[in-house]
């Protein structure tokens, strides 16, 4: 869940709050201000609601994130190869593709899904 949505679905829920301690974990901290996480919270809360805590673990979430995009750039540039020389046909379908991958999504326990509460976290606190 985005942060936009969980805090929409928070305010809603204590509206009557006289303020808000958000506080951003993992590689969510890491690179929250660059994704303007920091100014859509401000924008539901108010910035004189909202006391915004950013905890990326000494930065070291980074490296797993740049190391994470560089990959999925290079699988980006496989696949556009693989789509450009095939012949169209494929043995799995995209449908039949995309439930497997949500399963696997729903089966990997939440502790690994960037919470920095599992994996290499651990070592880094």
């Amino acid at each position: 869940m985005g942060p936009r949505k969980a805090a929409d679905i928070f305010i809603n829920q204590y509206a009557e709050a006289a303020r808000f301690r958000v506080t951003l974990y993992g590689s969510l901290a890491a690179t929250g201000k660059g994704h303007l996480t920091d100014k859509a919270l401000f924008e539901i809360f108010g910035k004189e609601k909202l006391e915004l805590i950013w905890e990326p673990i000494a930065g070291l979430v980074q490296i797993p994130c740049i190391e994470r995009n560089a990959f999925a750039a290079a699988r980006a540039m496989d696949s556009c190869a693989y789509a450009t020389l095939s012949d169209g046909k494929h043995r799995v379908s995209f449908d039949k593709t995309v439930i497997t991958m949500k399963q696997t999504g729903n089966d990997l326990p939440s502790l690994y899904k960037e919470t920095s509460e599992g994996g290499l976290a651990l070592f880094c606190r």
